[in-house]
């Protein structure tokens, strides 16, 4: 979970690239875990850690 985590907020890698890394048999497999470990899909967590690190003043 944190080397799924630490690639979704630190690279632009497609999840797709990111499940088949960490054994995954589908993206789909990878998303319904990480969303119920983590409580937010994929997607959301990637977004939400490209809000954070913008800087201020920053769309």
């Amino acid at each position: 979970m944190l080397e799924a985590k630490h690639r979704l907020a630190h690279s632009d890698e497609p999840t797709v690239r990111i499940a088949e890394h960490i054994r995954f048999s589908s993206a789909t497999n990878f998303s319904t875990y990480f969303q119920s470990r983590a409580g937010q899909s994929p997607i959301q967590f990637w977004n939400a850690s490209r809000q954070v690190s913008r800087p201020q003043g920053e769309p």
